[in-house]
């Protein structure tokens, strides 16, 4: 046994070098090995068998076929008994499995019972440390529209239904977290690119933020988000005044002006009309603003001191009118303005980078921090002990929406770990946003920085380090920042505006879309011709006609990679639609009809990238215009006297 023991720890060790000592450690005093009559080996913990004692292979066998295993595309097992339902699965799906044990003894009872090689050295195969490791481990792999299959261990269930439980919950938001994102992608994706054409003039009529790319290395750096918690760091944040840059989001701006704070930067994200974020803060002319390339055109046109515009990867159609101005550089954006910022933190370079208000969930029957943009938002227990939003009608009101909404509505509640422990309540979605911290976290750990959630209230974040803010700040280096002369120099240097490159990029653009089009046409001819020919010669060479056809529309359409956010939505629907059951449809025919789709996709892709590259000379027009006129201002930086207010 003890062979046996020290050959599957070492397999774990090479893989998952944590989870062996923690296994290593573990006491197995009340786990107990029983020989089942069918030769194998069976494990009883309090009494309770992880495996039956006459033929524990095949009941392995029998859990795995009840769970579907021909149309999974991903494991995800909970518990793992003795492991031969895992083993079977694998057997029978050929897919790739997550693996968490809640239980260390257990383990280590089964890698001194069994050998385990299957799933120790098996390449698709991953063990979890712990439920946030698993969810991790989960969003890596997982892509929408994958088919999951959870397979927990009835034992496992009955000995530790609270470790089975968080590890579903984390595993069902990380699945609705990814879900949320690419759904919104898909819903998004054409009116961020719409809303970038409308902006595209004063897009190019301002300082690309790829100009501050590194340029706070090694400073520390402040995020503030809007959360309850936010009001109580206020009086610390305002003494390190001068010691960290800060970040502030929209929300947050008049908080943290009615506490004596002039944030360096205030980052809004949103498309729509959000102004009011800035304006109810006053001294508009002092902000130093950092928007999206779709963001809400009103944000473009606030008289503040500085802008500054951000393009993130998932905006094709930005990228593609920064590249004819000379840009190649992306600053990353996320889920929510608070992911958004920590990345515009992280692209210049700040570190450590500090979060605070970042609550994400219900703090003290709040939503929000006091004075902060939507304070007037709040959280009530109804008789029936269900929790309401109340005042909703109020901050609807902000967003001229107040006429069409209650004025109180259900959270869809959940419960997740607080800050300080315990169960803390939240919204499903701000449950999510928790999970989009894994990614953040390791993309800012590569960046060279850490990200300390400072927050001290709300929900755990469990990819980040949780850390007091006056420990956080004690810890950075002693020194007199200037930002704000570094933020001034960037933009004094002016926006690299190129309109022969521009129009170049059009002329270009427009003659690809004129080869789609008539491509689309010949790949139409040639699918209709297959469709009549039956299955004779005829047909197959209309069908080799039309697949070349169709792979040249491919090919054209990948020279635009912005169209293919134009019909986000619908190729969505179409992905989805692979998904659902064919009946007796032949699949030649479910082919055929599929291609058919994407081509009528592709081809009001098309009419929608003609009518943004004719927006595009109009909006540059119509802003000359406006600024010969004077109703427009180039960011000046106002405040003549120095570089700081």
């Amino acid at each position: 046994m003890h062979a046996v023991f020290e050959r599957n720890l070492a397999r774990l060790r090479g893989r998952h070098p944590e989870l062996a000592e923690t296994t290593t450690n573990a006491c197995v005093e009340a786990i107990a090995t029983h020989p089942a009559r069918s030769g194998a080996v069976t494990l009883a913990d309090s009494g309770i068998l992880l495996g039956s004692r006459y033929d524990p292979v095949a009941e392995g066998r029998r859990l795995a076929e009840q769970a579907d295993p021909a149309s999974a595309d991903l494991l995800v097992a909970v518990g793992v008994g003795l492991g031969h339902h895992i083993e079977a699965f694998r057997e029978l799906a050929g897919c790739p499995a997550l693996v968490y044990e809640p239980s260390p003894a257990r383990l280590r009872a089964l890698c001194s019972a069994r050998d385990l090689s299957a799933l120790l050295v098996a390449e698709h195969v991953e063990w979890a440390e712990d439920p946030a490791d698993l969810a991790a481990r989960f969003l890596q792999r997982y892509v929408p529209g994958t088919q999951i299959r959870l397979l927990i261990h009835p034992a496992v269930a009955q000995l530790e239904p609270a470790g089975v439980r968080e590890a579903v919950e984390r595993i069902a938001r990380a699945k609705n977290s990814a879900d949320l994102a690419a759904v919104t992608r898909a819903q998004m994706s054409s009116a961020w690119a719409e809303l970038t054409a409308h902006n595209g003039a004063a897009i190019l009529d301002t300082v690309s933020c790829a100009r501050l790319r590194n340029a706070f290395r090694g400073m520390p750096a402040v995020v503030a988000a809007a959360g309850p918690s936010l009001e109580k760091q206020l009086p610390r944040l305002a003494e390190a005044s001068g010691r960290v840059v800060v970040i502030a989001i929209g929300q947050s701006l008049r908080a943290l002006r009615r506490a004596g704070i002039e944030p360096d930067l205030v980052h809004v994200t949103e498309s729509q009309d959000v102004s009011h974020q800035i304006e109810l803060a006053g001294a508009v002319e002092r902000e130093n603003l950092v928007v999206l390339p779709s963001s809400h055109p009103s944000l473009f046109r606030l008289p503040v001191r500085a802008r500054f515009v951000a393009t993130p990867a998932s905006n094709p159609f930005a990228q593609w009118l920064g590249r004819t101005a000379g840009v190649e550089d992306w600053i990353g954006g996320g889920t929510t303005v608070a992911h958004s910022a920590v990345r515009l933190a992280a692209a210049l370079g700040a570190d450590p980078i500090l979060l605070i208000g970042q609550d994400l969930a219900f703090t003290d029957g709040r939503i929000y921090a006091r004075d902060t943009a939507y304070d007037m938002a709040g959280i009530r227990h109804d008789p029936d002990g269900r929790l309401l939003y109340t005042r909703v009608r109020e901050k609807a009101a902000l967003f001229g929406t107040a006429s069409t909404c209650a004025d109180e509505r259900p959270v869809d509640a959940v419960f997740v770990e607080g800050w300080a422990g315990g169960r803390v309540p939240t919204s499903r979605a701000y449950a999510s946003f928790l999970d989009g911290y894994a990614d953040l976290a390791r993309e800012v750990e590569a960046s060279g920085s850490r990200l300390l959630n400072c927050t001290e209230g709300g929900a755990r974040i469990p990819a980040l380090l949780q850390l007091p803010f006056a420990d956080a700040l004690a810890g950075c280096a002693p020194q007199r920042l200037d930002p704000k002369a570094v933020l001034r120099n960037a933009h004094e240097q002016g926006p690299a505006r190129n309109p022969k490159a521009l129009a170049a990029a059009i002329d270009s653009a427009q003659r690809t879309l004129d080869r789609i089009e008539a491509s689309i046409a010949r790949a139409r001819r040639q699918r209709q011709r297959a469709r009549q020919g039956g299955r004779g010669p005829r047909s197959v060479a209309a069908l080799r006609a039309f697949a070349r056809a169709q792979r040249h529309v491919d090919r054209l359409t990948r020279t635009l990679p912005w169209l293919d956010a134009l019909c986000a939505a619908e190729l969505h629907h179409l992905a989805v639609d692979r998904q659902a059951p064919r009946g007796d449809e032949p699949e030649l025919d479910a082919a055929i009809g599929e291609a058919g789709r994407l081509l009528e996709i592709t081809e009001s892709a098309v009419q929608r990238g003609r009518e943004l590259l004719r927006r595009l000379p109009r909006e540059t027009a119509a802003r000359e215009t406006a600024v010969s006129a004077g109703d427009v201002a180039r960011d000046p930086w106002r405040d003549a006297g120095s570089a700081t207010p």
